[in-house]
């Protein structure tokens, strides 16, 4: 149950990162502006409230070993991922146009 509690809080935590990634780092370019300065103080914000959050979870996990965490976080990221990318999907076929 332990590692379906970790697996579960890593997909809720990829995918603030993947969207962050994936939405907003197109917009960032060589001339600084402010949509750059807008980008850096929301994926800042995002990164230290997952940072909090990650450390008032994962307090529990410390009997999973670093080999476990590894697999069950790559497992979350991939199932992330599908989530994302099945989300723009049926997004796509809603609207015609492109999510993320």
């Amino acid at each position: 149950m332990k590692y379906l509690k970790f697996a579960v809080y890593h997909f809720i935590l990829f995918i603030p990162g993947l969207i962050v990634v994936t939405f907003l780092d197109e917009n960032t370019g060589p001339p600084f502006d402010y949509y750059d300065a807008v980008y850096g103080i929301i994926s800042v914000t995002i990164y230290v409230f997952a940072g909090i959050v990650i450390n008032k979870l994962y307090k529990q996990f410390t009997s999973i070993t670093p080999g476990i965490k590894i697999l069950v976080s790559l497992m979350a990221f991939i199932a992330a991922v599908v989530c994302l990318g099945l989300i723009e999907s049926i997004w796509f076929e809603i609207t015609g146009e492109m999510l993320f």
